[in-house]
């Protein structure tokens, strides 16, 4: 018996009329009547049968067809859909049309699908944007469907192109975008063979590929049973088998430990009977009709932890000790072990295994199987660069890892794209669409050949596990956080040949509807892309620059904001309802992200990291020197009490700063709507014109030794000057005059003052380590609004007190640790707080506020954070025990001069020693002989500021510590303002 089913479609009226004269075509719809029906045999397969509907359905979409009742044939057809097909073969298709029939034949199942769809994607205008209904569009216009008489061979550019989802909608979206899914064998049979579940048909058609559970499963292989109903791992059933066999469990201090979860340690991977337990499970897992279509992974439990028994140890290869593959040979002898045991029962068995955590790198020893498919999850990948990017520190350690792993010449090496991993900045909403676009090429020269893409279906809207998971608190909003780079990666994934900009265009086009894409959205996104491609550092999961940091662009955020309620109203005017469904939607992400992010990263912007400068400053007022696109952005200034204008109406202002050893620049960015309108005074009196400045900004840069003092630049939009050097609010020296360089240069929506100020006028040379302080303050005058007042200092102008600590840092952090300050000394002034740590390692025991000082150390010290008139402060109390310190980490030679403010009742005592790094096998630090130093301070109950020298000697990896004590009970101090500046030698 012959099935018959009606096709008709919508993008061949566009071909029908742009085709040459010569040129024959298929036609199967002509002015909304169907020419074609399809033919299914008897033993067609339920993908083939979904095919056929998902055909007739699109094309009377496309085309208003009714019924597809045609004489022209379209036939659908499966070369083999035999279990345990290379996912490779499979995705092959070919389309052949004469003048009689068109054939659509997969070499597998999910090849006829991808057949069939690429009909409705090349000659309907079907589009799938995103999961769902929502995401469905038909570009075609015109009532006929015509197709070139001719063959169509296709198969990926690559051959792992998975993505993560469970559920109908993401599923169906996975195969129309010709990516590959797949979910447990368990949703499709029971345990019970050959009874089926709810989904065993949908889950086919869809040619969604089974597979056992895969993952973190070392505690659940470990305390699973071959006679259990349900896999997973409970206290209850680790009990039971830590009774039967304790040797399985990792040995721990010399004890075997109970595991059971997914971030314990791992099991006793060299104890044979366990490895034949673990293979038994697998295979009671796999046992079923579509357990072993797809590769299971057989990973880790999630943490670096092992057994310490001698035997596991003796797996490890010596020579990759201290490394990024120090268990590489223990993990892989695992898998091999586990998966040898498997395939005697089934060969066909797809297995996996990653490289991960403590063994990126391959295994020194251990051959592994060419049959296992490697899973490389460098999940600190950064989503600013590419891969092969040379400017990346960070996909630098990624490209050696690949590196190595080509030179095993394993067939089937892919990576974990984990751009949407819980707590990577990636879910957060990055425009890294043309990032993995680039990564897709350059897989090829990494040998790479394939991408496990980690974004879950957006279904269902909620999930009730994440619902305290920021920045979408349990609303599945990663998706359509990151849809362009979803959708346009599946394009990419199977064809790279395709036009990127014209994909881009159309997805966008699409999506927001084309009055807002053209009126505002398009804009939007090139200017997102801008503030995220240019912000210094590299970012990704545990690693790189915070995105809050991606608004440092002067008039960026404001700019951004309001292209998003343009796009809102142009949205409002669309025919279709989703444009602005879609538009709002980017518009809550940007603000439950981006917003957020930046608001918390402005709140906790405390100490303003200043970088050595690297190549010359050309002073010009023009902003274009790499230092200042390197360096970090001071702002949030608010407005001062005395202020007529609130501090959400005012003016911003962006403040750069960079440093050689004898000049500090500086580079102000001062906002302005009406730059027509500024009132400032030209030829004013440099010694008593302050009056005449009108619309300016001001400077106040001191060093630790300055106290209370500061120097002060006052600098107008007509280039005017005013200097002082300030002794006290009511000691000014007026006729103080600078030497220093600067340009005033003004724009449509700013004025720049760029500025270079010598050290010789300010008594101190820039070290390398040291922490001065600062103050940018700002007076806006225009004809048409009342004085602004405004500062980085909430507002404040003189109040050293509350100046911002500014650290001169030799050069950014780089390499995976990018979140890392690199400053020597950090948190001088006590602003900058974390909550008390959970983990009994780094608990502040005795500290009784639930913050503790961010960079020092105080496990044992009993004490607090306490706080008057705005300004931060640290109060400890006199015990044996109290150890209140920080280390001086940098290099250098010559001396340390500290100083510090402090009050209270006794002696304080502040030890200093120089340290330097043991071996990477040892642990903690050894002290260098002869630079053990007590240094004792008698407190009196008034603030008091102290000041001592400490050598430094300029060893490799040295480090100084400072610690303060009060060794007698009923003692207590009030410390703040602890400096270390460096007094080095020239080299």
């Amino acid at each position: 018996m012959i099935k018959f089913i009606m096709i008709a479609s919508t993008a061949i009226a566009a071909l029908l009329s742009g085709c040459k004269q010569k040129e024959q075509v298929a036609v199967l719809v002509d002015g909304g009547i169907a020419k074609c029906r399809i033919v299914l045999s008897d033993n067609a397969g339920l993908p083939e049968k979904f095919a056929a509907k998902e055909l007739a359905r699109c094309f009377t979409l496309a085309t208003g067809c009714k019924e597809l009742n045609g004489p022209y044939e379209i036939r659908i057809d499966c070369l083999d859909r035999s279990e345990g097909m290379d996912p490779w073969l499979e995705d092959e298709f070919e389309i052949i049309v004469t003048e009689k029939v068109m054939t659509i034949t997969g070499r597998g199942s999910r090849g006829v699908l991808y057949g069939a769809y690429e009909i409705l994607k090349e000659y309907a205008g079907m589009r799938w944007l995103v999961p769902g209904d929502d995401g469905e569009y038909c570009t075609h216009k015109g009532a006929s469907i015509a197709i070139p008489l001719g063959k169509i061979n296709r198969k990926p550019y690559l051959k792992i192109r998975e993505t993560r989802t469970g559920n109908d909608e993401g599923y169906l979206w996975t195969v129309r975008n010709n990516m590959q899914s797949q979910g447990l064998g368990l949703h499709r049979f029971t345990n019970n063979k050959g009874q089926r579940t709810k989904d065993a048909d949908r889950l086919e058609e869809l040619c969604e590929k089974g597979v056992g559970p895969c993952g973190h499963i070392q505690s659940t292989l470990l305390v699973s049973n071959i006679d259990d109903k349900n896999f997973g791992a409970t206290k209850e059933k680790a009990l039971a088998q830590f009774e039967k066999h304790p040797e399985w469990f990792p040995l721990e201090n010399g004890k075997r430990k109970l595991i059971w979860t997914a971030n314990d340690r791992n099991p006793c991977v060299s104890n044979k009977e366990y490895l034949d337990h673990a293979a038994e499970i697998i295979c009671k897992w796999i046992d079923r009709p579509h357990g072993r279509d797809s590769y299971m992974t057989i990973g880790n439990n999630d943490t670096t932890l092992w057994c310490e028994c001698e035997n596991c140890a003796a797996l490890d290869a010596p020579e990759l000790k201290g490394t990024k593959g120090a268990i590489s040979d223990r993990y892989w002898y695992m898998v091999g072990e586990i998966a040898k045991r498997v395939w005697k029962k089934f060969p066909e068995a797809k297995l996996c295994g990653w490289a991960y955590q403590n063994y990126w790198y391959p295994p020194a020893r251990v051959k592994i199987d060419p049959r296992l498919k490697v899973f490389v999850s460098f999940n600190n990948q950064c989503w600013r660069h590419s891969c092969l990017d040379p400017k990346c520190t960070i996909n630098l350690e990624m490209k050696k890892i690949y590196q190595m792993w080509a030179k095993t010449k394993l067939p089937l090496v892919i990576n974990r794209d984990e751009i949407s991993c819980s707590g990577n900045p990636g879910s957060d909403f990055l425009p890294s669409e043309s990032v993995l676009h680039r990564n897709f090429i350059e897989y090829a020269e990494m040998g790479c050949s394939g991408s496990h893409f980690c974004v879950g279906g957006p279904y269902p809207r909620f999930v009730n596990w994440a619902k305290n998971n920021k920045p979408f608190y349990g609303h599945n909003n990663e998706w359509y956080a990151m849809w362009q780079t979803c959708y346009l990666s599946s394009r990419f994934g199977w064809d790279i040949k395709r036009d990127y900009a014209k994909e881009y265009e159309e997805a966008n086009s699409l999506y927001y509807g084309k009055i807002a894409w053209e009126g505002a959205m398009r804009e939007f996104r090139k200017n997102l892309e801008k503030a995220f491609f240019e912000t210094p550092g590299c970012i990704g999961w545990g690693s790189g620059a915070p995105l809050g940091r991606c608004l440092d662009q002067a008039g960026m955020e404001t700019k951004l904001k309001a292209l998003l309620e343009k796009a809102v109203a142009l949205a409002k005017t669309d025919p279709d309802p989703r444009a602005l469904k879609h538009v709002e939607m980017e518009k809550y992400i940007f603000e439950s992200t981006w917003l957020v992010e930046r608001k918390s990263y402005l709140d906790n912007f405390k100490e303003l990291n200043v970088y050595r400068r690297a190549k010359e400053i050309k002073i010009d007022g023009i902003l274009d020197d790499a230092d200042w696109k390197n360096a970090d952005i001071l702002t949030n200034f608010k407005a001062s009490p005395w202020a007529k204008v609130k501090t959400d109406a005012i003016q911003q202002t962006f403040v750069r700063a960079t440093y050689d050893h004898d000049y500090l620049y500086f580079a102000v960015e001062a906002m302005e709507c009406t730059p027509d309108k500024m009132t400032a005074g030209k030829n004013i009196d440099h010694e008593h014109g302050y009056g005449q400045l009108g619309n300016h900004i001001e400077l106040f840069y001191s060093f630790p030794d300055m106290g209370e003092r500061a120097y002060q630049l006052m600098i107008n939009s007509e280039g005017e000057m005013y200097d002082t050097k300030i002794f006290s609010i009511s000691n000014v020296d007026t006729k103080f005059k600078t030497t220093a360089k600067w340009v005033v240069t003004k724009s449509t929506d700013r004025w720049t003052v760029e500025i270079a100020i010598p050290c010789s006028e300010i008594g101190q040379n820039c070290f390398d380590g040291a922490t001065w302080r600062l103050n940018v303050a700002r007076q806006r005058e225009t004809t048409d609004s009342p004085r602004e007042s405004s500062s980085a200092c909430s507002g404040q102008f003189y109040a050293p007190a509350l100046f911002i600590n500014m650290k001169f840092t030799p050069s950014r952090a780089a390499g995976i640790s990018q979140s890392h300050d690199m400053a020597p000394w950090k948190n001088s002034g006590f602003e900058s707080h974390i909550p008390n740590p959970t983990d009994k390692r780094f608990t502040w025991t005795r500290w009784t506020s639930p913050n503790v000082p961010k960079s020092w150390h105080g496990q044992s010290t009993p004490g607090e954070i306490r706080e008057e008139n705005g300004n931060h402060y640290i109060h400890i109390l006199g015990d044996k025990k109290t150890d209140f310190s920080q280390y001086f980490l940098g290099p250098g030679k010559g001396s340390l001069h500290t100083t510090f403010r402090a009050r209270g009742k006794g002696k304080l005592v502040l030890w200093t020693g120089n340290y330097k790094d043991k071996p990477y096998q040892g642990h903690g630090y050894t002290i260098i002989e002869g630079t053990s130093k007590n240094n004792y301070f008698d407190l009196t109950p008034e603030w008091k500021t102290y000041s001592f020298d400490t050598p430094k000697l300029g060893i490799p990896t040295e480090r100084v510590a400072h610690r303060f004590r009060l060794s007698k009970e009923g003692d207590f101090a009030d410390i703040n303002d602890v400096y270390v500046s460096p007094r080095f030698v020239k080299e």
